[in-house]
């Protein structure tokens, strides 16, 4: 085995050497086939063909329509396994946020006004 498709077999390992000459020429000559099939169907007139069915253009908007209800009807689901909270528990966590959003800003303040005055003594 040549080290060109040894180092190409290694596992994860890509190989690096050109292919020899008649694959190019093979592939050149598949591609210029490929091509004359092209130019003659479309020289007479004959074009490809296309799903005329008339659920065709309505495939993918079934299936976005469906996903869509499927989404509605999980979200519909989780939103029935709630439990939301009373009223004087929902009052009381508000005012504990604010509370420790106001002692947080007066420390985070404090430490930077107390930063500020050492870097001016500096």
């Amino acid at each position: 085995m040549s080290a060109q498709r040894r180092t190409a077999t290694k596992k994860g390992a890509t190989a690096t050497a050109t292919p020899p000459a008649s694959n190019k020429v093979a592939s050149q000559e598949k591609k210029a086939a490929a091509q004359e099939k092209k130019t003659v169907s479309t020289k007479s007139g004959a074009r490809p063909e296309k799903d005329k069915s008339p659920e065709a253009w309505f495939h993918p908007l079934k299936r976005r329509m469906e996903s869509l209800q499927r989404t509605l009807r999980e979200t519909r689901a989780e939103m029935a396994k709630i439990t939301w909270p009373d009223q004087q528990t929902t009052r009381n966590l508000t005012i504990v946020v604010i509370g420790l959003s106001i002692i947080l800003g007066l420390f985070l303040g404090g430490i930077d006004y107390i930063l500020l005055k050492i870097l001016e003594a500096l």
